[in-house]
């Protein structure tokens, strides 16, 4: 009997024929595609890196009693110490001085952070002051330098200064707010 299109038509395929079957790629469905191609575009999860543990340095400054800023922050007044947790910018300002930036990276940076600070040569950072003395002729000192003797017309950085005036075994000291320009005579009485 010839079979009709209503009949079932049962074929066995030869050995050599289900092989070439199984071998044969499947065939996939426009879904599946679609599906493979989202996963070839999909990002890659990223590992973060590893973060470097943080680092404590200690900032000093010369003169001290400069502001430290870690990245724009007030961290403290030199000598003081500095937590350095990823790489940044250690910025040290003090009247009367240049404003230093270091570079610094926990990777890097161990030890202290010492700045020989800069006096600023603009006229808003000196002022003159007139020290007197009784008696007269007592040395002038300012930050362990002697400046001169008495009565004489020095510059100092704007700010607090600590002056000293001393005379063989007399001496004075004062801390005096120098502001920019001429300030009023001090006088020591030794």
């Amino acid at each position: 009997t010839v079979p009709t299109s209503s009949d079932s038509l049962e074929t066995k395929p030869s050995a050599n024929a289900a092989s070439k079957l199984e071998a044969k790629p499947k065939t996939k469905s426009a879904a599946e595609k679609s599906k493979g191609i989202a996963k070839e575009l999909a990002p890659t999860p990223t590992v973060p890196e590893e973060e470097q543990p943080p680092v404590k340095i200690f900032a000093t400054s010369r003169p001290s009693g400069a502001s430290v800023l870690l990245d724009g922050a007030k961290i403290g007044t030199t000598p003081c110490e500095v937590t350095i947790k990823h790489p940044g910018k250690l910025e040290y300002s003090l009247a009367g001085f240049r404003k230093e930036v270091k570079d610094v990276d926990p990777e890097e940076t161990r030890g202290t952070l010492n700045v020989q600070l800069v006096a600023d040569g603009g006229a808003s950072s000196m002022g003159r002051i007139f020290i007197s003395s009784a008696p007269t002729g007592a040395e002038i000192v300012c930050g362990g330098k002697v400046l001169g003797k008495t009565p004489r017309l020095i510059e100092l950085p704007t700010g607090p200064q600590k002056l000293t005036v001393r005379s063989g075994v007399l001496s004075k000291s004062k801390t005096i707010e120098i502001q920019s320009g001429t300030n009023h005579e001090e006088n020591f009485s030794l």
